[in-house]
């Protein structure tokens, strides 16, 4: 420790020698690691932890019905048939999230509360630190009303008190099935437990309370629901504990092989695209996690690449000031030195510059970790508590700190070699050494595997702004108005009485000033549908397939407003239901080609439905969403069983507060009768759902930019340098002849050759990195070899500007002068 202290005061005061030139190495190499550890911290708070609320948390797993897009919940048939077929299970259980009034005398408390199914407390078993918990004979239809309360709710309501037990409290909830806000008395519920402080919410924090799902959701399910039961509704999520002698892979090799033998079979499961997955640990959305985690590692990985970049700049920019230190340590090593003690210290004035660097980057990192949080495509990952503090985010900072000590101190230390006292006192010849040509091809292939991936996104939304969506949004606004309850109706006035409320809302909304034409219908451009209901049909020439088919409501307004496309026939008047109009995926999908008017479309299994109709109208396939993602096969209808839940679609260059203004008005008046939840242009809209993949573009194009900044201003150091210690050279080949042109042709032609292993490593890792993100983050028509060949021209100009300089340097010595001083 004695001898490092010197080293650390001598390292200080070389750095403090040149100020501008440490701090900008500090800075450069700060924000390198700043970003780097921001994304790790990121991606150490995603991955899978165990739940601390349940005994034995290491085996509890979250099992998910994945779609396409979504996690789909289960209902309680499906949780028993997944306990009963798959052997590595040894209990599974379902948990429904609500809120429950708790009424004690005239106060009113709204809590938090957790349904959950047979096998939750005796299967699973979270920790509880009074009582029982909810006994398998308490979830029978008939069972007990009680109920486990948080440990939360018992200090503050009950103040820890151990005679909690027993006590009993007045539920009530909003019933589920009705259009009206009516309120179920639930009746008194037993306190029968309380639950560990560690079990704060299976999927959310701050649960107040947990409750028999099968003993109390038949009581709030009214009109229509009731007649559905419990069993047929897809509400829960799923979790389940392992059995002790199974791994979790195999319990998925055997989840997916009773899926695919149909083991789920008329259980509420799509039977379309659907996977069977379980996940360690307890989350509430696996698959978004898992994609969340997969764009953080993504950037966490960009993040290490630009801090080797930093780390080798930085490398070369102490090599650079060699020229200046070479008689210190030339003088030093021949008065004694031995060369072991001048390794060490070049070791320490690098450690001291990544040190300083690494403070710089902790404290960048404390930002950037909150920004990160909120880009678009980390929208709905649950972040539980992204802290620096982890474990594996220190080992990884150390690690990666480590890495950078050695890339910034391996140039000084190299050079060493070139040390004597003749050497030490003489200029050296324009020759790149190893480290200058490993670190100056490192920074020239990692920027260029960045640069391709950054413009990998730049093509990709590009493409994703041209796209041609079949329809217009010029002009468009979409109401989006509120429902509660239900909006299910079925009776045969139905139809009649969509028309008649439609013409009068028409009509109103027409009064306003600036209002061209009124729509109605769902989905609509951008829209977000809380709710959607699929069917099945099977083509006639394949009836052991099945054909999954989207049910759309649309007035005859609707397409000439959005100018949808009638590829083939006619859009029915209103009023004359005697056919379908269907989009051309579904003509595709269930007749085999698109001009299919006339043709009877085959039985479609589902309720409201009725009798097989023909086709009048074939439209062009939409994308109501997100450009990448087609809308469903899909029949358009007048009036459908959904049509309370219509979107009114209006034609208006209206500012959208003017038009509140006037909607508020008539609403206010009684001349309109909805509730607004949602007023927009989904034009606005579709800038909002493109938001995630501008967040990758402009992350990836820093990240690219700041690469491409430091490699070529570390190829120029190098360039520089070389010219700078070759200055001998460089008089020696003016004064026997060369002109200046050769001079600059010489020092660009080298700088090519130390450039071009660069260049070759870059084009097939950066067509390798293209490829990796296939077809997650990038489609499959991103054309990688263009890209790559793009990048490789490009980085190759850059090389011979950034070589200009360093050129016009050797052709404008003196060699008079420069052999004279020699």
């Amino acid at each position: 420790m004695k001898a490092l202290l010197p080293d650390i005061v001598h390292a200080w005061r070389v750095h403090r020698a040149t100020p501008v030139a440490s701090s900008i190495a500090v800075l450069v190499l700060g924000v390198a690691l700043g970003f780097m550890t921001a994304f790790l911290s990121l991606f150490s708070d995603l991955l899978p932890q165990p739940h601390r609320g349940f005994e034995d948390a290491d085996g509890v797993a979250t099992l998910v019905v994945q779609m396409p897009e979504h996690a789909n919940p289960v209902n309680t048939r499906f949780l028993e048939r997944a306990g009963e077929e798959i052997s590595g299970i040894a209990a599974v259980a379902g948990v429904n999230g609500n809120q429950i009034e708790w009424r004690e005398g005239t106060r009113i408390d709204l809590l938090s509360a957790e349904m959950v199914t047979r096998g939750f407390f005796d299967g699973l078993r979270p920790l509880l630190v009074l009582g029982r918990g909810i006994a398998a004979e308490d979830h029978r239809q008939d069972g007990a009303s009680v109920a486990v309360i948080s440990h939360a709710l018992w200090q503050r309501r009950f103040g820890g008190r151990p005679d909690v037990l027993d006590k009993k409290l007045d539920l009530a909830s909003e019933a589920m099935g009705s259009n009206d806000d009516e309120t179920v008395d639930l009746g008194g519920y037993r306190i029968v437990g309380v639950a560990h402080p560690d079990m704060n919410g299976t999927f959310d924090g701050n649960v107040d309370l947990w409750l028999p799902a099968e003993q109390l959701l038949p009581k709030r399910l009214t009109g229509r629901l009731a007649g559905i039961g419990l069993g047929n509704m897809s509400m829960f999520r799923a979790l389940a504990r392992i059995a002790p002698d199974r791994s979790l892979e195999s319990v998925q090799r055997e989840l997916a092989a009773a899926h695919a033998n149909g083991a789920f079979d008329g259980m509420g499961i799509p039977s379309d695209d659907v996977r069977m997955l379980i996940y360690p640990g307890v989350t509430q959305d696996p698959g978004r996690q898992a994609e969340a985690r997969r764009q953080v590692g993504m950037f966490s990985l960009v993040g290490l690449l630009v801090v080797i970049v930093a780390g080798a700049n930085v490398g070369l920019f102490l090599l650079a000031r060699a020229p200046g230190r070479r008689r210190e340590l030339g003088i030093r090593l021949a008065v004694g030195a031995p060369m072991k003690r001048l390794r060490r210290q070049l070791l320490v004035e690098s450690a001291l510059l990544v040190a300083a660097a690494t403070l710089v980057g902790i404290v960048l990192a404390l930002w950037m970790m909150v920004g990160f949080q909120d880009l678009a495509f980390l929208d709905g990952a649950r972040f539980k508590g992204v802290s620096l503090l982890d474990w594996r985010v220190l080992a990884g900072v150390v690690g990666v700190t480590a890495l950078a000590t050695l890339l910034v101190s391996l140039a000084p230390i190299a050079g060493l070699k070139r040390l004597g006292v003749i050497g030490a006192t003489r200029q050296v010849r324009a020759r790149p050494g190893l480290f200058q040509r490993f670190g100056g091809a490192l920074q020239i292939a990692i920027a260029g595997v960045v640069a391709c991936v950054a413009l990998g996104f730049v093509l990709y939304l590009l493409d994703l702004r041209s796209r041609d969506l079949g329809y217009s949004t010029d002009d468009l606004v979409v109401i989006s108005p509120a429902f509660g309850g239900t909006v299910f109706t079925s009776d045969t006035g139905t139809a009649e009485r969509t028309r008649v409320r439609r013409e009068r809302q028409r009509n109103t909304l027409l009064q306003i000033p600036g209002v061209e034409a009124v729509a109605f219908g769902s989905p609509v451009p951008a829209g977000k549908v809380g709710m959607t209901f699929s069917f099945r049909l099977s083509p006639p020439d394949r009836p052991d397939q099945n054909v999954s088919v989207a049910l759309g409501s649309a007035d005859p307004a609707f397409p000439a407003l959005l100018d949808l496309r009638v590829l083939h026939g006619r859009w029915p008047d209103a009023g004359d239901e005697s056919g379908y109009v269907i989009s051309r995926a579904l003509a595709e999908a269930a007749l085999g080609h698109v001009d299919v008017v006339g043709e009877v479309l085959p039985p479609i299994q589902g309720p409201g439905m009725g009798e097989p109709r023909p086709v009048v109208a074939v439209v062009e396939n939409v994308f109501f969403d997100h450009p990448e993602n087609p809308d469903d096969p899909r029949i358009y209808s007048e009036s459908t069983f959904m049509s309370g839940n219509d979107r009114i679609l209006l034609k208006t260059r209206l500012p959208l507060d003017t038009l509140r203004q006037e909607l508020n008005r008539l609403i206010e008046a009684g001349e309109l009768e909805i509730e607004i939840q949602f007023l927009f242009r989904p034009r606005d809209r579709f800038r909002e759902l493109l938001a995630p993949d501008r967040s990758r573009l402009y992350l990836s194009g820093l990240a690219a930019v700041t690469a491409l900044a430091l490699a070529l201003f570390g190829f120029y150091g190098i360039q520089r340098f070389l010219v700078d210690a070759g200055r001998r050279e460089f008089a020696i080949l003016a004064a026997i002849g060369a002109g200046p042109k050769r001079l600059r042709r010489r020092v660009i032609g080298t700088g090519l050759m130390l450039g071009l292993p660069g260049l070759v490593f870059a084009g097939p890792l950066g067509y390798l990195a293209l490829a990796a993100l296939k077809p997650e983050f990038l489609p499959e028509s991103i054309p990688a070899l263009a890209i790559v060949v793009f990048v490789l021209a490009a980085l190759a100009a850059l090389l011979v500007v950034t070589s200009l300089a360093p050129a016009r340097r050797a052709a404008e010595i003196a060699p008079a002068a420069q052999l004279r001083e020699d």
